[in-house]
């Protein structure tokens, strides 16, 4: 899915249409972006990448919105026969970012930490101001208990945004000398994500405890011994998530277009499957399969979320996946709640009505108000995040002069590229 913004690379084939066979257009092909089904002068630029086939490149404009459809028109003569096709369907998404009021002003449509403080200490006890620290953890557990019942009642579509990950190529400068576990590298430096490396070394490989400075670091294994001058690889296959994340959306991360060779996407499985794997044969490639894990648990920063990739990636890739945020507290430094550009009416009527709660140990007014406004607030969000359509219901053959193409990677034989 893109974004405004983005950049669009497409690729697509052309073909003798008496025998099927790839071939060149008699002329560059062109195409031409589409917004909402109406076509545009944005420049598309259009380049013979092989025979028979060519790739579409494209910025999708900043000032376009989300839920704007985009799509390519191509157009292409072979033999003087030109046919016409179209790319699939891409909803732009808007990602999530957080409301920022401006300089000097608060013209942003967006209830924050000091208007709630305001308002409930008006309705709680008597005053906007000046709130003893027993008054202000009051208000701050109002204010937790209205937010978390707005997020509880509905998933909501911006708790979802994209997450990128950049992996991160196998380092092997120098050589190493392992005594009991303890790896000491001669003309190198050790990456400062060590930590989460798999080290192979003699045909083995063995998982890293601790990075102990930048020669040195500590396997998990400390029977390992391996005489000074060895030739050694590091690899990282767990990489950290955001603080802000709490999971993944999707079932499969997807590589980016650009230099992805049509790889498939890169599935979720248990973290079981992959030690089970790791166990069976461990070695660098291409990202294959990928688990979500929690590492060991902070009572001062709570559960860190990280991802591990099977096998080892053997170089630097951009993989995208679409997560779900994790609900945070608001404070004076950090004032807007997630979604408060558009439920600040629901977060409002929530926190007074956990001031009812809270003060009056009752659902009053407030309750039934909140109620009806999250009522509205829901089928809203249901209607802008639901899909206006499933795509086309046709075979790639049925209304298409070009084939469908799909790339999976270079074909060799007897060790040549083809």
């Amino acid at each position: 899915m893109y974004q405004p913004g983005d950049t669009i690379a497409y690729e697509f084939p052309t073909h003798q249409v008496s025998t099927g066979a790839a071939k060149n257009a008699d002329s560059t092909p062109s195409c031409v972006l589409l917004r909402n089904g109406a076509s545009t002068a944005e420049t598309v630029t259009v380049t013979n990448v092989a025979t028979g086939l060519y790739k579409a490149v494209v910025t999708v404009p900043s000032d376009w919105v989300a839920s704007d459809e985009v799509q390519l028109r191509l157009t292409a003569t072979v033999d003087g026969i030109t046919a016409h096709d179209h790319s699939d369907v891409w909803p732009l998404s808007g990602g999530w970012s957080e409301v920022s009021p401006p300089a000097g002003g608060s013209a942003v449509m967006a209830v924050g930490y000091g208007e709630l403080v305001e308002l409930l200490g008006r309705r709680v006890f008597g005053k906007r101001t000046g709130f003893s620290e027993a008054e202000t953890d009051d208000l701050n557990d109002i204010i937790m208990d209205g937010l978390q019942s707005v997020y509880q009642a509905h998933r909501w579509s911006f708790f979802r945004q994209r997450q990128t990950i950049t992996t991160t190529a196998a380092y092997a400068t120098g050589t190493v000398e392992v005594v009991s576990g303890v790896v000491t590298l001669t003309d190198g430096t050790f990456p400062a994500w060590a930590e989460d490396g798999v080290l192979t070394v003699d045909g083995n490989s063995y998982d890293v405890d601790s990075r102990d400075g930048d020669a040195q670091v500590t396997l998990t294994d400390t029977s390992v011994d391996v005489d000074a001058g060895t030739a050694y690889s590091l690899g990282r296959a767990v990489y950290d998530l955001p603080s802000s994340f709490d999971s993944f959306a999707t079932e499969y991360l997807t590589y980016e277009p650009e230099g992805s060779e049509g790889y498939p996407p890169v599935r979720f499985v248990h973290e079981a499957e992959i030690r089970r794997m790791r166990q069976h044969n461990e070695y660098y490639d291409r990202p294959q399969i990928v688990a979500q894990i929690v590492e060991a648990f902070d009572a001062t920063a709570g559960s860190q979320r990280q991802v591990v990739f099977y096998p080892t990636p053997d170089g630097e890739y951009v993989l995208t996946g679409v997560m779900n945020m994790r609900a945070t507290m608001i404070d004076a430094d950090n004032p807007y709640p997630l979604g408060a550009e558009v439920l600040s009416r629901v977060i409002i009527e929530a926190c007074y009505a956990a001031a009812e709660r809270h003060m009056d140990e009752t659902e009053g007014v407030h309750s039934k108000r909140y109620l009806a406004v999250l009522e509205f607030a829901i089928q809203e969000d249901k209607d802008k995040a639901s899909p206006r359509t499933l795509g086309s219901d046709r075979g790639g053959d049925e209304t298409s002069d070009l084939p469908p193409f799909t790339r999976v990677g270079d074909l060799t034989l007897n060790g040549v590229t083809l």
